[in-house]
């Protein structure tokens, strides 16, 4: 039997949109941490 998650962990190529979207809220997230912009930090955190 299979874990429930197992599959969502292999990355697919037809994923490539989702792992861009997730990279781009990831280091936008870093960004406005370090400009101290912790609104937008958290909007961020809904996202990753």
């Amino acid at each position: 039997m299979a874990c429930v998650g197992g599959g969502v962990k292999v990355p697919r190529p037809e994923f490539k949109e989702f792992i861009a979207f997730y990279t781009w809220a990831d280091e936008s997230e870093k960004r406005f941490e370090q400009l101290g912009l912790l609104i937008e930090t958290k909007k961020m955190q809904i996202f990753c």
